[in-house]
C-alpha cells in the first residue's frame, strides 16, 4: 500500500453512492465530475436546500478540506 487512503463512499438511500474526495484539488475536481453525473441526488439536495437549510455531515478531520465542504460549494453554484 502506498499510504493513500482510499476515498470514502457515502450512500443515499434509494440512490446510491457517491465517492467523497480526499484532500487535494485533482480529488476535488474528480468529485465535482462525479456530482456532475447525479442529477438525482443533487435534485433532492437543491429541492430541500430552497425550502430550507439542509445539514451536510463528515467526517474527516480536517475541517476546512472534505466533502461537505465540497458538497456545500458545489450546491450554492446551483443555486445562484
Amino acid at each position: 500500500m502506498n499510504g493513500r487512503k482510499k476515498p470514502h463512499q457515502a450512500t443515499i438511500s434509494g440512490v446510491g453512492s457517491v465517492t467523497t474526495p480526499t484532500n487535494g484539488q485533482n480529488s476535488r475536481k474528480k468529485y465535482r465530475q462525479e456530482l456532475d453525473t447525479r442529477d438525482e441526488i443533487l435534485n433532492m439536495l437543491i429541492k430541500k436546500a430552497r425550502k430550507g437549510n439542509i445539514t451536510l455531515l463528515y467526517a474527516a478531520k480536517d475541517t476546512e478540506h472534505n466533502n461537505a465542504i465540497a458538497l456545500k460549494e458545489f450546491l450554492e453554484e446551483k443555486l445562484a
